[in-house]
């Protein structure tokens, strides 16, 4: 090869490479009201912000040490012990596994980690305006803030945006547990690559999907006789089995769900023609009783419950301690369809997303993007996954670059992203494929 050729080669790479990092470099971030300047860039990966380790850490009070041979940085403050290893997407904090979206890279020579694991295991709270490309981070030098970590690998679906409204897919490490449209959505469990592809449950119209602790729970929702009578089967209810298909237990009978959650060894979940009243029962089917009066639309993140307190719209939106204490009210007048990602609250007008930061509920709105869509899942901060009114297609917009990319080229009856993965159907005749979101990739069953 010539050495013109080679100069020009590499001149192209530093071309691509300046332009792959001019997005991410108009990224601020600042700790207590303070910009931090760094040696090398926060970056974006996958929707994910990394910065470097080193800065972040040592601002926010730790103390480093760091193994080059095994690539493993070490961050002590106060009792509070973080360990973690380059290129794995688990960190360690007192021994806990927490698992991260993305893994840490090397960059320019510096370690660049996601910026959540960093400043929320050292006690601080992080805020992204998607507008200004800022992340604000606040010290809580006595927080107890823990990090927002599952004790499990499991990802619950997302169909709408409607207070996390549960779907009908989960991913447990590389398994993906969904219901099967064309199987009169029996419960099937897979790999993440489509191999192994099995039936394990006989239960008909299984929805409202969640596997935790090696059980499955699920509802089921099955109209008797023609549609326009709605008649509901007396067969509905909340059942459990183990994720091989054994031990099915029905929980509750008689009842049809709307939306479910569970927490700790509690389900929550409201009924259909009763959606204002949320309802608890313990995970093994005792203590069923009314937990709370008026709260429509909910999310339960942790020991909070965020809720719209009535249907009309515009509504008011509040919080509360999942023992009732500490009820307030956030904020007025925004739609009744939201989501709470960390500290910030997504809802659409039905043209443009919208954000208002939960630790600052009287500042005013942002305009983050015109989608013109109602059918949409906020998958991180950077990421919304959305089904356009005009030709009901599937795109994915990148929130801080504002970039959309379509994802099918067919249009889709209903939706459902858990994780990476997309569970897409469609009508007409009805089928059903899995698309990657991050690589537009198409799973086959094998």
């Amino acid at each position: 090869m010539s050495r013109k050729v080679i100069v020009i080669l590499l001149l192209m790479m530093f071309v691509i490479s300046s332009n792959a990092y001019a997005a991410d470099s108009k990224i601020t971030v600042y700790l207590d009201g303070n910009e931090l300047t760094f040696d090398t860039p926060p970056i974006i990966t996958d929707g994910t912000t990394l910065v470097p380790l080193r800065k972040i850490f040592e601002t926010l009070g730790s103390q480093i040490q760091w193994d080059n041979s095994t690539r493993t940085v070490t961050a002590t403050k106060g009792d509070i012990l973080i360990t973690y290893k380059i290129g794995e997407k688990n960190g360690y904090k007192n021994g806990k596994a927490v698992t991260m979206e993305v893994p840490g890279v090397i960059s320019n020579g510096f370690t660049l980690v996601p910026l959540r694991f960093v400043s929320e295991a050292l006690g601080a709270l992080v805020a992204w305006n998607g507008e200004t490309k800022r992340i604000d981070i606040t010290h809580q030098e006595n927080a107890t803030v823990e990090l927002k970590a599952p004790e499990t690998s499991y990802i619950p679906s997302i169909n709408r945006l409607n207070g996390n409204q549960v779907g009908t897919v989960y991913v447990d490490g590389d398994w993906i547990y969904y219901t099967h449209p064309m199987d009169e959505r029996k419960i099937y469990k897979m790999k993440l690559d489509g191999s192994m592809n099995t039936k394990i449950g006989d239960v008909v119209s299984s929805n409202h999907l969640i596997v935790d602790k090696d059980w499955i729970y699920f509802s089921t929702f099955e109209i008797i006789g023609h549609p326009r009578d709605y008649n509901l089967s007396p067969d509905n209810g909340v059942y459990k089995m183990k994720t091989d298909g054994s031990g099915l237990v029905k929980l509750l009978s008689g009842i049809s769900i709307a939306n479910m959650s569970i927490t700790g060894d509690s389900i929550y979940y409201t009924k259909q023609f009763d959606a204002s009243n949320v309802n608890m029962v313990k995970t093994d089917g005792t203590g069923n009783q009314l937990a709370y009066k008026s709260v429509w639309n909910y999310q339960i993140l942790g020991d909070t419950i965020y809720y719209n307190q009535e249907s009309r719209l515009p509504v008011d939106f509040y919080e509360m301690k999942l023992d009732g204490s500490n009820k307030r009210k956030l904020m007025r007048n925004i739609s009744s369809r939201y989501q709470v990602i960390n500290n910030s609250l997504y809802y659409t007008d039905g043209a443009y997303l919208m954000e208002r930061l939960l630790n600052e509920p009287e500042k005013e709105p942002t305009k983050v993007i015109e989608l013109n869509s109602n059918n949409l899942v906020v998958v991180n901060e950077q990421t919304v996954i959305f089904q356009k009114k005009n030709d009901m297609k599937l795109y994915k917009v990148d929130l801080l670059a504002k970039n959309v990319t379509l994802l099918n080229e067919s249009a889709v009856q209903t939706f459902d992203v858990a994780g990476d993965l997309i569970k897409v159907t469609f009508a007409n005749p009805v089928t059903f494929s899995w698309i990657n979101w991050k690589t537009k990739e198409m799973i086959e069953f094998r």
